[in-house]
């Protein structure tokens, strides 16, 4: 097992998907957020999120015959995309970004 690099006791990976998270947000807080076929997309990452936990359920409860680590990289997966979808949201609810057409 390899050993991570790590910043002020950080594992570097994580703040690598923490940094990709902020250079979106403020990406879309410039240009405003984009949409397809009429849906903005924090829908698309929400619709993508319900069908990630579901999927995280079904190998925690071994309903589907996967190695366990793909139960550690679904939740890194889960968090940063979830982190994205709460930031975009937010984003346009509270602070009224606007929906590219």
């Amino acid at each position: 097992m390899a050993i991570r690099p790590k910043v002020l006791g950080i594992p570097t990976h994580v703040i690598a998907g923490l940094l990709l998270v902020i250079i979106v947000a403020v990406l879309i807080a410039t240009f405003g957020i984009p949409s397809v076929s009429g849906l903005a997309i924090y829908a698309y990452l929400g619709i993508l999120l319900l069908v990630l936990v579901n999927f995280q359920v079904s190998v925690a409860k071994k309903w589907l015959p996967i190695d366990f680590k793909w139960h550690r990289r679904n939740g890194m997966l889960i968090f940063y995309i979830g982190l994205a979808h709460a930031t975009i949201a937010l984003g346009a609810y509270l602070f009224h970004v606007r929906i590219l057409p």
